[in-house]
């Protein structure tokens, strides 16, 4: 299995390939994606109320995930993104261990937030790999509801933090402005800092996206 360490390597030196290749600026210019897709990750967190503390652990995410791009060319083989990607949501149970489990309740979780990355991408004839690296500022939220006996348990937890990204993909030129697209991300942490646990986000997607060519 590919280790995050390798994949990282992987992109950051596909980028650099890339940004060093001598090219004709010819499809340069904007364009824009929309993707579709699943995210997948673990949820290990702790809601603490003054007697109760209720735990998620290792709750799985599995999610339709759906993002937009708007993307820049400075040459066919370099360029810039910025967009937003949402990676769904989930509802698990969450239980107060050490009460024995009569503390008890439903968690729910969501994650998303904008994008900023660099991209590299090499061509052969109609088809083009790509290859990209940069930051989502993650915005996620978890709520708890849930009950001691009597007494109502809710509580929401909020955090936003910067969490590296890197993707690889491959588009398909289907005519000259339109290209389809499956790619795969991996956020690295893209809910630490609310998690005890690991916080890695893997996104496999489909896409389709216009290139504003210039006439």
């Amino acid at each position: 299995m590919m280790t995050v360490k390798f994949f990282w390597r992987v992109v950051l030196g596909g980028l650099a390939v890339c940004a060093t290749t001598v090219v004709s600026a010819d499809d340069s210019g904007f364009y824009a994606d929309f993707d579709l897709g699943r995210a997948t990750y673990s949820v290990a967190t702790d809601v603490h109320f003054p007697s109760d503390t209720l735990s998620a652990v290792d709750a799985r995410v599995a999610d339709t995930s759906w993002g937009v791009t708007v993307g820049y060319r400075f040459t066919p083989h370099f360029g810039a993104e910025a967009g937003y990607v949402n990676l769904g949501s989930e509802s698990f149970p969450a239980v107060d261990v050490a009460s024995g489990g009569s503390a008890h309740g439903t968690a729910s979780f969501s994650s998303g937030g904008p994008t900023l990355a660099l991209v590299g991408a090499f061509q052969i004839g109609y088809l083009e790999m790509f290859v990209k690296a940069g930051y989502l500022f993650a915005h996620a939220d978890l709520s708890v509801a849930g009950t001691d006996g009597a007494t109502k348990l809710n509580g929401k937890v909020t955090m936003n933090t910067p969490a590296p990204l890197a993707g690889v993909g491959c588009r398909y030129e289907f005519s000259e402005r339109w290209h389809i697209k499956v790619e795969f991300d991996h956020y690295d942490g893209a809910e630490s800092g609310m998690s005890t646990g690991g916080g890695n986000v893997n996104v496999g997607t489909l896409g389709v996206g216009y290139l504003f060519r210039g006439d």
